[in-house]
């Protein structure tokens, strides 16, 4: 005779995890930290951003320029094509 495996039933695992993020909210927090480390990295004496090495560095990473644009405060990707071409 062959055993039965016993399946165990560990809590209540449709619910999602209070704790889990979102897509949105993880790219939120992800595009934070970028932008903390770019200025810890390229920021002049007065604390103010390098801009074009830092689109330069991100175009690279794979950050379209819209990406970059929104980083930086800008609405549109026009407005930090002059950093990367």
């Amino acid at each position: 005779m062959k055993r039965k495996r016993a399946v165990r039933k560990t809590g209540n695992t449709t619910q999602p995890n209070e704790e889990a993020f979102n897509g949105q909210q993880l790219k939120a927090r992800l595009d934070a930290i970028v932008t903390l480390l770019c200025s810890l990295k390229f920021a002049d004496d007065e604390g103010n951003l390098k801009r074009a090495p830092v689109a330069k560095l991100l175009h690279k990473a794979g950050y379209t320029p819209t990406e970059i644009a929104l980083l930086f405060g800008k609405k549109k990707a026009t407005d930090v094509s002059t950093y990367l071409y």
